[in-house]
């Protein structure tokens, strides 16, 4: 089962089928369709909802499942069951090569503590420091309104008051020796993210003027295809830096912009030195939480922060700018993608190169490759030297282990035709036409291994029907504007409602909850009930069988303190006060329940309304379900039996 690959999709079975996501999926699709009246709305609810409950009823007495997926569920049970009876075996990705990796939880946690150790770049704290950065993050986004430089608008979005501290975990490098971690900090939610969001937006707009930067390798081929001028004894060689983000050097960050403001004011539409105090703080404040311990990194920016690639980049087109300008001879090109750069220079002056590239920084050491016989690999690609020039051919790293969306998951068959003609138009675009017959034959064994009909591969690689050509980018007038919807994807299911979904300008995009990922290891730290915000939440009646159902966006235990209170004042602020003042009885706070998790305001609100009408002794009232269709009642039902 783990060998599928995390993206490998399984059947639902009645316990754990996605009806609160279904449901607000479809009342989103619904409050969306701005061209039909109420009645059209009731009556395509009602049919949408329908086939859901049609569906489920079918689910829950096995007709829905055939041999294979029923197989599928019994495989996922066993892994599940084994996983949790051993809980010192951790299920995790690799770095490079999309493998799965099972490592003892002792040793995970012994490299990640190794890393941890490097005091020149961590250093361990002695308190939980997101309340104290969170309200300086918000001071910072305060004065941006205070100087314009957002709307109020913006400034209450950019804003953050129920952050999470960033979480660290690595990722296992099967490719090295000892199999050592790469770091990386989830820092969704953490009181740096939005902000870190808009220093990345502003420093985008200075991108243009990053001569050696390239976005991907449809843009590296773009511009090596007029190269025809590598002398002879000049080489291809690649160069990287050795842990680039965790050594981007603040105060070279700082020193690159003053030195070229003159060309970047214009561009970036905020002052330097409101810029500068912004960079500043993210440097500052970087910071992550492991096995309840919280740590600092001192140096440079974590691998998960929304501003360590843009920096990055700034930092290495200078890096290249300041090479060129120390050498005596040409370099017929050179590019660079995040820390890997390419280029040609002579072989007798290589040493020369490399010592200035090590010159540039302290904190910035380079590794390099050189071609061999003529070849060398950069991105998934191959430079091969051909009269001056450079032919490419498509390349997979020794390690890579050829797995991509299996054709049993039960994914839509669309995405599945997607993933072959994502693969042909690799072939087209980036390998030379001689490499083509080849590389046709490869990647057709490629896909059969992973489960893909040899009549499909052939007919959609040598068809005529399966079109690689790059859609108009006409922005005019008269092109129709598509609204997008997400449909949680239920096999047999979503395709039923797809087909009701459809509409000329609607476009019904299917997501995947029910995967293999889930039977992988949790690397992250989880945070108390009490510090999570953006869910749905039950309290229950300690003296009769009442439930109180509510929602918030705050944290979890300012919350339920809140209704203690409004209790304790004999309030009627909300219908759980009511019935504590009225009936005389006390709420179990200790034991309340986070139903749902929902950061969406209008999903959350909607699983809210879903959720009072699913529990029969509800304390909630009437109005809090008043604008919840009937449609959904024949469903609520039957999930209820």
């Amino acid at each position: 089962m783990l060998s599928l690959g995390p993206k490998f999709s399984i059947p639902y079975s009645k316990s754990d089928f996605p009806w609160l996501d279904l449901m607000s999926d479809i009342e989103g699709f619904i409050l969306g369709q701005d061209h039909l009246d109420v009645d059209m709305k009731n009556g395509l609810r009602a049919s949408l909802c329908g086939l859901a409950c049609g569906f489920y009823k079918r689910l829950t007495n096995g007709a829905s499942l055939d041999p294979f997926h029923k197989y599928l569920l019994f495989l996922f049970r066993k892994t599940k069951a084994f996983l949790e009876a051993n809980p010192d075996i951790y299920v995790v990705n690799s770095d490079k090569g999309n493998k799965t990796v099972v490592i003892n939880k002792s040793d995970y946690d012994r490299k990640l503590l190794d890393l941890l150790s490097d005091s020149e770049t961590y250093k361990q704290l002695k308190a939980d420091p997101t309340i104290g950065v969170q309200v300086k993050s918000n001071k910072l986004i305060r004065q941006l309104e205070d100087f314009s430089l957002v709307s109020e608008i913006e400034g209450k979005r950019l804003r953050k008051y129920n952050s999470v501290p960033p979480k660290i975990y690595g990722l296992v490098k099967i490719h090295k020796t000892g199999n050592p971690l790469r770091p990386v900090v989830s820092c969704c939610n953490s009181p740096t993210y939005n902000i870190s969001k808009f220093l990345c937006t502003v420093l985008s707009r200075i991108k243009h003027l990053f001569p050696f930067s390239i976005r991907n390798s449809y843009d590296l081929i773009n511009k090596i295809n007029g190269i025809t001028n590598i002398p002879d004894d000049y080489v291809l060689i690649s160069v990287d830096v050795k842990s680039l983000f965790t050594n981007i050097p603040q105060d070279l960050v700082e020193r690159l912009i003053k030195d070229n403001w003159a060309v970047y004011e214009s561009c970036v539409n905020v002052p330097l030195d409101v810029l500068l105090n912004i960079i500043k703080f993210i440097f500052d404040n970087s910071f992550f939480q492991y096995n309840k311990r919280f740590y600092a990194q001192v140096r440079g920016t974590a691998m998960g922060n929304p501003a360590s690639p843009i920096l990055a980049e700034l930092v290495m087109n200078h890096l290249i700018a300041f090479v060129l300008s120390v050498l005596n001879f040409h370099i017929p090109f050179v590019f660079v993608y995040v820390d890997d750069i390419i280029m040609s220079v002579p072989m007798s002056r290589l040493e020369e190169v490399l010592r200035i590239f090590n010159s540039f920084h302290e904190n910035l050491q380079f590794t390099h490759e050189m071609e061999i016989d003529g070849k060398i690999p950069f991105l998934d690609l191959l430079l091969i030297r051909d009269s001056g020039g450079i032919k490419t051919d498509l390349y997979s790293k020794p390690m890579a282990s050829h797995r991509t969306l299996h054709f049993n998951s039960l994914h839509s068959t669309s995405q599945k035709i997607a993933v072959v003609r994502g693969i042909k138009q690799k072939i087209l675009s980036l390998s030379d036409t001689s490499f083509h017959p080849k590389n046709f034959k490869q990647q057709a064994t490629i896909l059969c291994q992973n489960g893909y009909p040899k009549t499909l591969v052939n007919k959609i690689f040598y068809g005529s029907k399966y079109s690689t050509s790059i859609p108009s980018t006409d922005n005019g007038s008269d092109k129709e504007i598509f609204r997008y919807y997400k449909l949680v994807y239920i096999p047999k299911l979503s395709q039923m409602l797809i087909r009701l979904m459809k509409g000329t300008s609607t476009i019904v995009v299917s997501y995947y909850k029910k995967t293999v990922k889930s039977l992988f290891s949790r690397l992250k730290d989880i945070d108390p009930p009490m510090r999570q915000s953006g869910l749905v939440y039950g309290v229950g009646c300690s003296n009769c069988d009442a439930i109180y159902v509510g929602q918030t966006c705050q944290y979890f235990g300012s919350r339920l303190r809140q209704h203690q209170l409004d209790c304790k004042r004999q309030s009627e602020a909300t219908a759980l006060s009511q019935h504590a003042k009225n009936e005389g009885h006390l709420f179990d706070f200790e034991n309340a329940k986070i139903l749902t998790k929902e950061t969406n305001w209008f999903k959350r609100s909607f699983k809210e309304m879903l959720l009072i009408r699913k529990h029969p002794n509800s304390v909630n009232s009437r109005s809090d379900i008043g604008s919840l269709s009937i449609a959904y009642s024949n469903l609520i039902k039957e999930i209820n039996k």
